[in-house]
């Protein structure tokens, strides 16, 4: 990020991305980290693309009105930024990608999550981060987005 300009970090399946030690570390800048519909302030709320890309809009308006943002955005949450940068250009001045996916296509693991029951799914995320070597496994192993 060459410019002081504001950082919106969006969060991606598994919920917000607000850490203030990791806002601390970019000095001065402006750091906020909206709560996506289904998250935080807006659990219940249904999650859609539309939806998603709707709270990001919002939320960049309201805490950083008239200065284009630079979107940091994790897995999923990366498509929301994509969106968001296509279809308001003049409210992102740069996006950066963690592990971002560029399409819901691509987002074949989070998809598998999300599609799961609360407990199956935490199940699922528990075994996965008690094998490292299992998830390196997996990432070297799944299909590519041209097969997907």
């Amino acid at each position: 990020m060459r410019s002081s300009g504001p950082a919106v970090f969006v969060h991606g399946l598994f919920g917000p991305f607000a850490e203030p030690a990791a806002f601390r570390q970019l000095g001065d800048r402006e750091c906020t980290a909206p709560d996506l519909d289904g998250y935080g302030a807006s659990v219940g709320r249904r999650v859609t693309l539309d939806g998603q890309v709707r709270a990001l809009r919002e939320h960049v308006e309201r805490r950083h009105a008239g200065s284009p943002v630079h979107l940091v955005a994790h897995s999923i949450g990366a498509v929301y930024a994509f969106n968001l940068a296509d279809r308001e250009p003049e409210l992102v001045e740069s996006v950066t990608t963690v592990e971002g996916n560029f399409s819901l296509a691509d987002a074949f693991w989070s998809r598998s999550i999300a599609a799961l029951g609360a407990e199956d799914a935490q199940r699922v995320i528990t075994r996965r981060l008690d094998d490292p070597e299992a998830v390196s496994y997996t990432l070297l192993t799944l299909p590519t987005i041209s097969s997907v």
